[in-house]
C-alpha cells in the first residue's frame, strides 16, 4: 500500500478525526471521571457531617455519569464485561434515585 491509500483508509476509520484529539478526549473523559465521583464523595461526606442526612442526588449524578460512560463504550465497542458495568451503574442511579425521592416526600428520615 501507498502511503496516500493507508493515510486515507485511516481517515475512512476514524471518521476525519484526529488520533491524538480522541486521545486527549479519552484522557479528558478518564479524568472527569474520577472528578466527578471525588465531589461526589466529598459534597455527601459535608452533607452527612453538616446537616446529619445523605445526599443521594450526588450519587445520582455520579452514577447517571458512569453509567452513560459504560453505555456508551458498550454501543460502540461491543465489549461484554462493560455490559455488566453499564447494568450495575444503572441499577445504582436508579436505586439512589429512588431514595432521592423517599428522602424529598419524607418516606426517609
Amino acid at each position: 500500500m501507498k502511503k496516500e491509500e493507508i493515510l486515507k483508509k485511516s481517515r475512512k476509520e476514524n471518521n476525519g478525526q484526529d488520533l491524538y484529539e480522541k486521545e486527549v478526549m479519552k484522557t479528558g473523559g478518564e479524568a472527569g471521571f474520577y472528578t466527578v465521583w471525588i465531589f461526589a464523595a466529598v459534597f455527601a461526606l459535608l452533607q452527612m457531617l453538616l446537616c446529619r442526612e445523605w445526599n443521594y442526588a450526588v450519587f445520582v449524578l455520579a452514577g447517571g455519569f458512569s453509567a452513560t460512560v459504560y453505555t456508551v463504550k458498550v454501543r460502540r465497542q461491543k465489549q461484554s464485561q462493560d455490559v455488566k458495568k453499564a447494568a450495575g451503574w444503572w441499577i445504582c442511579t436508579v436505586l439512589c434515585s429512588v431514595l432521592h425521592f423517599c428522602q424529598m416526600f419524607g418516606v426517609l428520615s
